[in-house]
């Protein structure tokens, strides 16, 4: 069984509340997968009441040379019966330090060119975390490239954990790795700066939405976020400074875990005076749905309108 897979297996048990299961599944894999394998095994410890043991699963994941990004450490809430002990902030640091040491030079980007007349737009999408194959995540955007824009998916610098995969928590590198990103893609190609838009899915939404906020480290004319993270990320306050001229649209199911934040923050933001949409799309977990590549298409019109 493959990393994805197996991630699949342990996840459905653990919505399904299969703890006891889901253990069995993830101590299995640990020789295998020790960074995910432990991690996982801290996680639904820590939700049984076993706080040491999940404290004991973390050490052996980093004793058998795994790390994990801070972010998951810090804000999963699996882990808030563990937080507050300084074994906990022992290994948090521990794994800091190793996941730093871990960041490639630079983020790999993937650039598609218009298949049509180009019109100077220029989308870049940025994937979630862990993050799907480039080609996979970029069949989701390219469809923009028939009416005239480059589509960019950069990969990360930030890796994930040592089994693969890569994130977007380090705010400082993922401003240096798009700003890498757009540097590159305007020399090379016919790039209106007032037709740039940033793009997401989970991680790489909430990405989207506070970097256009903040208009750093470029300016954008507006977002496109599916099923943004927003729910792992402060967000205080990103909206006091970011001019109102900024439009977005957010693409969200109804029984996705974030359904309810990003509902919450598209009507902040309204009440505000931001001209952003919201897509529901009925019985639609944590994906892309079935439509989207329409869905991009009326997103791109209003967002550059």
């Amino acid at each position: 069984m493959d990393l994805d897979e197996l991630r699949s297996e342990v996840f459905e048990l653990y919505e399904k509340h299969e703890y006891e299961q889901a253990l069995v599944v993830a101590r299995a894999a640990v020789d295998e997968f020790p960074a995910n394998a432990s991690y996982w095994v801290a996680c639904l410890l820590a939700v049984t009441h076993d706080p040491e043991g999940a404290l004991d699963a973390l050490d052996e994941g980093l004793a058998r040379g795994g790390w994990w990004p801070p972010a998951m450490l810090v804000m999963d809430p699996d882990l808030d019966s563990i937080r507050d002990s300084e074994r906990f902030a022992d290994v948090t640091a521990r794994s800091e330090n190793a996941w730093k040491k871990a960041f490639k030079a630079a983020p790999e980007i993937h650039i598609y060119p218009p298949t049509s007349e180009p019109s100077g737009a220029l989308l870049v999408a940025l994937h979630g975390m862990p993050g799907d194959r480039p080609d996979t995540f970029a069949g989701h955007w390219t469809g923009a490239c028939e009416h005239g824009a480059v589509v960019v998916v950069p990969e990360s610098s930030q890796p994930h954990t040592p089994e693969g995969g890569r994130c977007w928590v380090d705010d400082e590198r993922t401003d240096k790795d798009l700003r890498l990103v757009c540097d590159e893609v305007i020399s090379a190609h016919a790039i209106d700066p007032s037709k740039v838009v940033l793009c997401g899915f989970s991680q790489g939404g909430r990405v989207a939405i506070t970097r256009s906020l903040a208009g750093a480290p470029f300016e954008t004319c507006g977002f496109i976020a599916v099923a943004p993270a927003v729910a792992d990320h402060q967000l205080d306050g990103t909206l006091t400074s970011a001019g109102r001229s900024l439009r977005g649209v957010f693409v969200i199911g109804t029984d996705d875990f974030v359904f309810e934040p990003v509902r919450a923050f598209h009507s902040e933001g309204a009440e505000q005076g931001f001209e952003w949409r919201l897509h529901e799309v009925r019985d639609l977990g944590h994906e892309f749905p079935e439509d989207f590549s329409a869905r991009l298409i009326e997103a791109m019109r209003f967002v550059l309108a």
